[in-house]
């Protein structure tokens, strides 16, 4: 595209200066890798005069795309605290910088198979949708449970007033809570641990759940 075309044409001409220890050059890093140029991305990224969390973070973007799992879960793990925090941002423009780094960590850790990990990183950057395939396909029962009960336990007050209908990261993170409680309960559940499952449900899936078992019963009386 035009813009491609133009943003080569950038990174060119700031290449023939021969640059050497250039503050802020993690920002060409990113601008090349937005074009494809990764050779590119991480001779920038390792000019970075302060080595910033932005180098960093490109540095670990780019040894996971080289399947360096390992050494991209530890680049990321420290870089993702030093990055701003978006707890009073919105989240309507797509993943901010935070949570876009601890998708990267849910990913690179995900490919170890450190499962527990990688939905924690998932969980703690809003990725519902990460944070829910590991929590239904990959976890244990068991430790998802242990996960629900330590990161995302609401109460039935709490869960009948939900927060605003916005976009900020409290109410996204209400949200997912509340979502992981119902997917837990659901799975419990199917296990035929029902009494724990129960417990989980939000107030109106609980009703429906014992709308079933009402119906269940009587089918079962002959």
């Amino acid at each position: 595209t035009s813009d491609d075309l133009r943003l080569a044409a950038w990174l060119n001409a700031i290449e023939k200066t021969k640059p050497n220890d250039v503050e802020g050059s993690a920002l060409m890093g990113w601008a090349a890798y937005s074009a494809g140029e990764y050779s590119e991305a991480k001779r920038w990224a390792l000019l970075d005069k302060a080595s910033t969390p932005l180098a960093q973070w490109l540095l670990g973007k780019l040894a996971l795309r080289e399947g360096d799992f390992a050494g991209a879960s530890r680049i990321m793990a420290a870089v993702v605290p030093q990055l701003p925090d978006d707890s009073a941002t919105r989240y309507d423009y797509g993943y901010l910088p935070r949570a876009s780094a601890a998708a990267d960590l849910g990913a690179s850790l995900l490919a170890q198979g450190k499962l527990k990990d990688s939905l924690a990183a998932f969980w703690s950057g809003g990725c519902w949708s990460d944070s829910a395939y590991v929590a239904e396909h990959l976890l244990t029962t068991d430790e998802l449970l242990a996960f629900v009960k330590e990161n995302a336990m609401l109460s039935d007050e709490e869960r009948s007033h939900p927060l605003n209908e916005d976009e900020s990261a409290a109410s996204m993170h209400w949200w997912m809570k509340s979502n992981l409680m119902d997917l837990t309960g659901r799975r419990l559940i199917r296990e035929d641990r029902n009494a724990e499952g129960r417990a989980l449900l939000g107030p109106r899936y609980r009703e429906l759940f014992d709308r079933f078992r009402e119906h269940g019963a009587v089918r079962r009386d002959e």
